[in-house]
């Protein structure tokens, strides 16, 4: 089952929460091997800054993958580029779209990125803005032409209704939910692949810890 995602939509606490909901794994695909490689291989894609971004931002996927992202048992989450050959491969597979208004989400960026990223690559910003907007009102304008294969999900309802968008997800998958207990809350999650391995990182080095002090305990 496939979410594609606008980048800065909470989509990593979309994804993990209808993983722990359906007990399904919850994944996120990445599929260039180089990240942050920039800006040798730019100048070849239709969107080079967010594919600077997101190891998942490619101009071209292939049908083995889309299948694999489509098929049950499984959630991925991906930051499919409105290209035409993206649109046409995933033309038949229920996708929910998960977007945010485009201006909102760059300085969610912004903020992501700290300042002395924003002050390293501020002539590159305009760029991102131009992509972002882009990236929403293709990917707006498709859905408008593919109602019954595309369900529309927004920031502001995720953030702020999270079970009744859990649930128009769920009837629009055709899944059984179970229940939710009171209470419930989104999960918060980052899906990164440098987020993955600073946390990776940091269980290392508690284990690490943790393993002195027994060794030191035992002397």
């Amino acid at each position: 089952m496939l979410i594609v995602a606008q980048p800065k939509t909470a989509s990593s606490s979309l994804l993990a929460s209808l993983g722990d909901v359906l007990g399904w794994p919850a994944v996120q695909d990445f599929i260039r091997t180089e990240l942050h490689v920039w800006p040798a291989f730019q100048k070849d894609l239709v969107f080079p800054q967010l594919g600077y971004m997101h190891s998942d931002a490619v101009d071209t996927l292939d049908a083995d993958r889309v299948a694999k992202w489509a098929a049950p048992g499984y959630i991925f989450k991906q930051h499919v580029l409105p290209t035409l050959h993206n649109l046409h491969i995933l033309k038949d597979t229920p996708i929910v779209l998960l977007t945010r208004e485009p201006e909102a989400a760059t300085q969610a960026y912004l903020r992501s990125m700290g300042p002395s990223h924003i002050k390293l690559h501020t002539q590159f910003i305009p760029d991102l803005i131009t992509e972002m907007q882009i990236f929403y009102d293709t990917w707006k304008a498709w859905s408008d032409l593919s109602r019954t294969t595309v369900l529309n999900v927004t920031y502001m309802e995720v953030t702020n209704e999270p079970i009744e968008t859990i649930q128009r997800i769920g009837d629009f998958w055709h899944l059984d939910l179970p229940e939710f207990v009171e209470g419930f809350e989104l999960a918060k999650k980052r899906y990164s692949r440098d987020h993955i391995k600073r946390e990776d990182a940091k269980k290392k080095k508690a284990v690490e810890k943790l393993k002195r002090r027994r060794k030191k305990g035992r002397r």
